[in-house]
């Protein structure tokens, strides 16, 4: 428990020098690029216990380019880096002996790219985009932390019916309930705190959004945890001591991500002009 406490007091304090160095552009992206090639080399590491080879090497490449690109403010090039990507996966799977599973392998390759730097290149392209989008972000990063918590807390405390025990054995929906309830208070906190950004967007939409991107971070463990029921592993690394690996710890936010940025998109179109 101490190792775990220790690993997330260095986590946060990691973000929170990312937030306070924004004006540095490339030091929180260079930690966001550094982020998702270790994904990479986690999730590789997973899928070869299912015999199943992504191309490793491809794939770091491919995450950091799409990263590199939401830096730029240039997030849509990632269709661009995931067409190459699939053309440099044929390529080298081609070049390799068995031909058996080769579909499936090149699969993985893409599969792990998209999953991965997709999202990625959608938060570095929020945090460098302007002081505004960087406080949506840490507001999303809020929901998602609260939920985690509260969902972990009160589950252990009131837990009785379990959620899908299939995929994830100690979740239950009285945790994903409490977890759920709690992301309505980032919202209300952070639009008494910052009433300027937060002044042309009512309290109903911001309860109503936390809730969505609440389930959406549960999916988002869930689904990670698919992966490695799959695979057979219990963490996808050791990186983070008490925490698994990297995947373990951004598996929510791959699933955050991109709705948050089409609601962006969609509602507070006045943040991209």
């Amino acid at each position: 428990m101490k190792t775990r406490i220790l690993t997330a007091c260095v986590l946060l304090a990691l973000i929170a020098l990312g937030f306070l160095f924004a004006s540095m552009r490339w030091l929180p992206v260079l930690l966001i690029m550094l982020l998702g090639v270790a994904c990479v080399h986690e999730l590789s590491a997973m899928v070869q216990r299912k015999d199943t080879m992504m191309s490793r090497r491809l794939g770091m490449l491919a995450v950091a380019a799409m990263v590199y690109f939401g830096w730029r403010g240039e997030p849509g090039a990632a269709v661009y880096v995931l067409g190459l990507t699939a053309v440099g996966a044929f390529v080298l799977r081609g070049r390799r002996d068995p031909l058996d599973g080769a579909w499936r392998d090149i699969g993985a390759t893409l599969g792990g790219v998209l999953y991965i730097g997709l999202p990625l290149a959608v938060l570095a392209d929020l945090f460098v985009r302007s002081a505004e989008t960087r406080l949506w972000l840490l507001l999303l990063l809020a929901i998602i932390w609260t939920t985690d918590t509260m969902a972990l807390v009160v589950g252990k405390r009131f837990g009785r019916v379990k959620l899908i025990p299939r995929l994830s054995p100690g979740k239950t929906w009285e945790g994903s309930l409490g977890g759920t309830c709690s992301a309505l208070f980032p919202c209300l906190f952070f639009k008494a705190l910052a009433p300027e950004t937060f002044a042309g967007v009512h309290a109903i939409e911001l309860l109503v959004a936390s809730v969505v991107f609440s389930i959406c971070t549960q999916v988002g463990d869930l689904a990670e945890s698919l992966i490695k029921r799959d695979t057979g592993v219990k963490d996808s690394g050791t990186l983070l001591p008490g925490h698994g690996g990297a995947l373990d710890r951004i598996d929510s936010i791959l699933f955050t991500a991109v709705p948050f940025a089409a609601y962006l998109r969609l509602f507070q179109p006045e943040l991209f002009t």
